[in-house]
Order: structure tokens, then C-alpha cells, then sequence
């Protein structure tokens, strides 16, 4: 068995904590279905003029830009030049957290394989595992983010 090692057990507690925020972001931004359920039910078509297939064509055109590199576009509606800054900066947000989140996603799955292979040991500090430190870390910054 080998040594046990601080510097991976902080390094994990890190990367769950970043894996659990960036994952958080990522899911809805990649779950269209929860945008679309919600034309309806806050009756966009009514509120806007714009049919629910204009509505989504647009929502579309926009994501696919934030997401997989598209030309920027909004379908039928239009759009202003400080409004394509936006998505612009959007864009560059989305792509860091997907790139923050397989990142973390890599050193999780990295040292989940070391440690079932008996290469490495997690120290635990203070008795505690890493996964006890980053969700105390995490439930202490969304606990002084509500102060």
C-alpha cells in the first residue's frame, strides 16, 4: 500500500468542489427540454407575439453559438451589436466552465482509478476524507454567499 498522500487529498477535495459547481452550471445549459417546458408555462407566445416554434428557433440559434460554435443567430427575432457582446462574453464563460469541469472531472476519475488500484491513498485530514472537506467547503461559501 502506498503512502498516504496529503497533496491528492487536498487536490481532490478541490476538484469535487469544482466538478459539483461547474457540473451544476453545465446540466441546465445542456438540458434544452427544461427551456422549452418553460414557453409555455410562463406563456411566452401570449406575452411576446412570437410563436412557440419562432421562440425556440431562436433560443436554438443562440444556444448552439454558446455551446457547439455555431455562427451567433436568433432565428427571426432580432438582435442588437451590445447583445451579441453579451453572448459573446456568455460564450466564453460557458466553454470555461465545461473546460473547468472536465478538468475536474478528469482528476476525480484519475484518482478514483489510483486509489482502487492501491497506487495511492487519500490522507485524511483530521480523521476526514476529501469529500467531507469539499462539501464543507462548498455548504460554507453557499452559507456566506446568503449572508
Amino acid at each position: 500500500m502506498k503512502r498516504e498522500s496529503k497533496f491528492f487529498s487536498a487536490l481532490t477535495s478541490v476538484a469535487l468542489v469544482l466538478f459539483l459547481i461547474t457540473g451544476s452550471v453545465a446540466v441546465p445549459i445542456l438540458c434544452r427540454g427544461f427551456y422549452y417546458s418553460q414557453i409555455q408555462a410562463l406563456e411566452l407566445p401570449r406575452e411576446t407575439g412570437y410563436s412557440q416554434e419562432v421562440i425556440r428557433e431562436a433560443f436554438d440559434e443562440v444556444m448552439d453559438y454558446l455551446v457547439k460554435d455555431a455562427p451567433f443567430g436568433t432565428g427571426e427575432l432580432k438582435w442588437s451589436e451590445s447583445g451579441r457582446d453579451h453572448f459573446a462574453d456568455c460564450r466564453v464563460l460557458f466553454q470555461l466552465d465545461f473546460r473547468i469541469l472536465e478538468v475536474s472531472a478528469a482528476l476525480l476519475a484519475a484518482v478514483l482509478l489510483l486509489t482502487l488500484a492501491g497506487k495511492l491513498r487519500l490522507h485524511p485530514f483530521a480523521g476526514r476524507g476529501p469529500c467531507f472537506w469539499a462539501f464543507l467547503g462548498l455548504g460554507t461559501a453557499v452559507l456566506l454567499l446568503g449572508i
